[in-house]
């Protein structure tokens, strides 16, 4: 779980930072860097899995496009930097079935990705730093603002020891190559000297020989980001295919027969499948049922859907009702676990169904006053809906001071770009901005006219719900 993110350097993010929630809304309108919000988590995903070249061509954009305009003339910076605080499962599971218990469950973690030019004059992107520490019990202030009544049931996952050393430091001396050094976390550490880094380190811990770096890597990797395609949704799926929802839908039908296989019992024959409806038809009343079928002559497995009006396969459902099987799909999957962005929930559904959507998907993540033994699940969501925020509001009504408490947590937040003069050399630039709303009066929070206090106004709030009616 991402408790914490911030960048610098990237697409439209400079000095950035935002603290995140179980379940987390930004709110802004086109262009004001929600979307890259979320390339900069699943980069820095892939760059805990894949080589630097790899991870970069799986972003959108080129490569030297990710790279921050920093002023009206078109120059670029030439490094960018990923800073991350991470809430751990307290168990890891190796790659062979062995489980070891972390000691430690909160690590911040930070990346520098610099532009640089090889002797024949080529452009690469090199890791020119690379940090893993602990994040201590007495400066750890985003827990304070989840505990509250919840104190009791999140003290076992929320796990500190006495450790001050760093599990994963890098230097650079004035003379000889760049330096990455492991330091002991239950082997002896390692030194690793690098002329031109182009993997990050944490990339290469594969095993549970240091568990920590280990459990980091495993946690990062499940960061996904869907981009949900009615083409790939539709299809049937062949039986060699992957069973695990993909990140444009691709594979649902053998996802949803592995669901239901996995969590079959004699007391339900049909396994979690009744949930997954129940979800659905929350959001799509005219869907009753759902029938995944095995065909062994196409060698596939295929998916229905029971309406009131009968049977149809899933290739013929409109794309809103797919979308929101889907969602429910992975959201119900026992595999399923880790962070999970998901852009524009409103695409597809009838605004009036919105409402038990966004309350289905905010009932779907973690609770921390009522934990149990499922795995921790965060949902980041963005929109430019004001349906969609005027939902989320009204889950927000009541919940004071800090957000995030238990089933209360609901955390939302508003993006724009602002102007940037540099004093210095008198260029502008535009970066993104995030202000977080709170619930209460707030009329009181920010004036209005004043730039930035943190915090949305009640009048700049109540502008974005009017503007669905034209009156912005």
């Amino acid at each position: 779980m991402i408790t914490r993110f911030a960048c610098s350097g990237f697409k439209t993010f400079d000095q950035f930072s935002v603290d995140l929630y179980p379940f987390t809304l930004i709110v802004g309108p086109n262009a004001s860097g929600k979307s890259n919000l979320f390339d900069a988590i699943q980069l820095l995903s892939h760059l805990a899995t894949n080589d630097l070249r790899t991870a970069l061509q799986q972003s959108r954009g080129q490569p030297l496009d990710l790279f921050r305009i920093v002023d009206e003339t078109g120059k670029r910076a030439d490094r960018m930097r990923f800073d991350v605080d991470v809430l751990l499962e307290p168990t890891v599971r190796d790659p062979w079935g062995g489980e070891k218990e972390l000691k430690h469950t909160r690590i911040r973690y930070s990346v520098t990705l610099a532009l640089r030019q090889d002797d024949h004059g080529n452009e690469r992107v090199l890791v020119v730093e690379e940090h893993a520490s602990p994040i201590r019990a007495t400066t750890d202030r985003w827990v304070k603002t989840v505990s509250g009544d919840a104190a009791r049931p999140i003290r076992n996952l929320f796990r500190y020891n006495h450790r001050d050393s760093p599990f994963l430091t890098s230097s650079k001396p004035d003379e000889g190559p760049l330096v990455f050094r492991i330091h002991q976390d239950g082997q002896p550490g390692r030194k690793r000297e690098v002329v031109a880094a182009e993997a990050t380190v944490l990339s290469t811990m594969t095993s549970a020989d240091f568990p920590h770096l280990f459990a980091l890597r495993e946690e990062m990797k499940r960061w996904r980001l869907l981009h949900l395609d009615a083409l790939a949704l539709r299809k049937t799926s062949p039986f060699l295919s992957v069973d695990e929802l993909q990140p444009d839908g691709s594979n649902l039908a053998a996802t949803l027969y592995r669901i239901a296989s996995e969590t079959r019992s004699e007391t339900r024959p049909k396994g979690v499948l009744p949930d997954i409806v129940r979800d659905v038809a929350r959001c799509v009343p005219e869907v009753l049922d759902l029938v995944v079928e095995k065909v062994d002559a196409a060698r596939e497995y295929r998916v229905a859907l029971a309406l009131r009006g009968g049977v149809i396969p899933a290739a013929v459902a409109s794309d809103g009702t797919l979308r929101v099987l889907a969602l429910c799909t992975l959201l119900q999957d026992p595999r399923h676990r880790g962070v999970l962005c998901f852009e524009e929930p409103e695409n597809g559904v009838h605004p009036g169904r919105l409402h038990a959507l966004i309350r289905m998907l905010w009932e779907r993540v973690t609770d921390f006053a009522d934990l149990d033994d499922a795995p921790l699940t965060q949902l980041l969501i963005n929109s430019h809906s004001p349906v969609v925020l005027n939902t989320a509001m009204n889950l927000l009504q009541g919940t004071p001071g800090h957000l995030g408490a238990g089933r209360s947590g609901v955390h939302i937040v508003f993006a724009d770009l602002v102007d940037v003069l540099d004093g210095a050399t008198g260029t502008r630039s535009r970066k993104s901005r995030i202000r977080r709303v709170v619930a209460g009066d707030q009329g009181r929070i920010i004036d209005e006219g004043q730039e930035d206090a943190g915090k949305v106004s009640h009048v700049e709030v109540e502008r974005f719900l009017k503007s669905a009616q034209g009156s912005a």
